[in-house]
């Protein structure tokens, strides 16, 4: 049965923000899309407080089952649109904010699990990018034309909810993975400590040398937005700005394995280690070493050293090239640095097992669903994984 998304849902239901608490005021939680994950589930370990009040707001309160959806944010890498679930079942009163509406499902119409599965799916092939627009640098969702002017597919109650039987396993399998690699990366940056101490105090006494005298520091390439392009494909290069990997351009600046440092944007400071072809602009530096250093090494150094404390500017943080020349790296002979970077490569290769090995897992329980369920989001294992 085809139905329009919003067909599936009640009147949707737009966030509340209240007021600051004042001292010894006890307010309500307000979810955040920085409560939000890319799994489609909250953490909630960092959620404010507000005053709101309650009985006028008493519609406005979240439900087990709610899908909440991001409606203004995003970045040039995320469109806006990203769902979680609320399934807290605790006694506590939750909003949340207005850069967040509530769409209930309709309990005769769509199972809420199958929802946000749906609306996920939908998010994934970037369906929302033709409902969005910009204003003053915010990313906004014409959420109503969105759900009006999307067409789904939609299988009776009974196959909806053997459709998330079979994903919620194949959630399982994501998660796992993704705790077995934040294990192996928190692995890594306890072996540098062990092995080299915190390069910020430096407690382990090595004498320093300036980033300025070991590598060679130059901004990209200014190059437009519309040259850039959200999915990778075949020719493509990545391109890295100042926060992080912007996308994918067809030409590309430098070649080489070579770290490369956000310098301008909220993430300023991030280090990225781009290997064989690839595009900075303007708004990031790269490094070309000029002594015999393991250029892999000097990656978690930099990592480790946290550069967006450097950084200045309340609007637009940045970081300049001349303050990026003068930061302090220890100095490590070389040996021990080889020594790191050849563990570090061993893990990476556990890593690639990892996801090798999981991808192969889930894709199969796709293929199942697939053949069962009639393809009924017509899966696509590179939208997922």
């Amino acid at each position: 049965m085809e139905l329009k998304l919003a067909d599936l849902f009640e009147k949707t239901i737009s966030g509340e923000w209240g007021v600051e608490l004042k001292d010894g005021e006890d307010g309500v939680n307000v979810i955040r899309t920085t409560n939000f994950t890319n799994l489609g589930r909250l953490n909630l370990q960092d959620v404010v407080k507000r005053n709101i009040d309650v009985q006028k707001y008493l519609n406005k309160q979240l439900e087990y089952g709610d899908i909440i959806i991001e409606k203004s944010g995003g970045s040039p890498n995320q469109p806006v649109g990203r769902v979680v679930i609320f399934e807290e079942n605790d006694k506590n009163i939750y909003f949340c904010n207005n850069f967040t509406s509530i769409l209930r499902p309709k309990k005769n119409m769509v199972y809420s699990r199958y929802a946000l599965y749906l609306l996920k799916d939908l998010y994934n092939k970037k369906k929302v990018l033709k409902y969005q627009n910009k204003t003053t640098g915010i990313i906004n969702l014409k959420l109503n034309d969105y759900l009006n002017g999307t067409l789904v597919e939609i299988p009776n109650i009974e196959q909806q909810i053997k459709t998330v039987e079979v994903l919620d396993k194949a959630q399982y399998l994501i998660d796992m993975r993704k705790q077995q690699l934040d294990e192996l990366e928190l692995l890594v940056k306890s072996r540098f400590i062990e092995m080299f101490g915190n390069p910020i105090t430096n407690n382990k006494g090595w004498s320093t040398e300036l980033l300025g005298e070991i590598c060679e520091l130059k901004a990209g390439k200014n190059i437009k937005s519309n040259e850039i392009h959200n999915v990778n494909s075949k020719g493509l290069y990545p391109c890295y700005g100042g926060n992080g990997l912007r996308g994918y351009v067809e030409n590309y600046s430098h070649e080489g394995n070579i770290n490369i440092i956000g310098r301008q944007g909220a993430l300023c400071g991030n280090v990225k280690y781009a290997r064989g072809k690839f595009y900075a602009t303007e708004h990031a530096v790269v490094t070309q070493t000029k002594i015999n250093i393991n250029d892999y090494w000097l990656h978690f150094a930099l990592k480790e050293l946290d550069l967006n404390r450097l950084a200045t500017g309340a609007a637009q943080p940045g970081l300049t090239v001349g303050k990026l020349n003068e930061v302090e790296i220890p100095k490590v002979p070389i040996e021990l640095q080889n020594q790191f970077a050849d563990f570090v490569t061993q893990v990476d290769k556990l890593k690639f097992t990892y996801k090798f090995n999981y991808t192969h897992k889930i894709y199969n329980i796709y293929l199942i669903l697939c053949l069962k369920m009639y393809k009924i989001f017509n899966f696509n294992k590179k939208t997922y994984l």
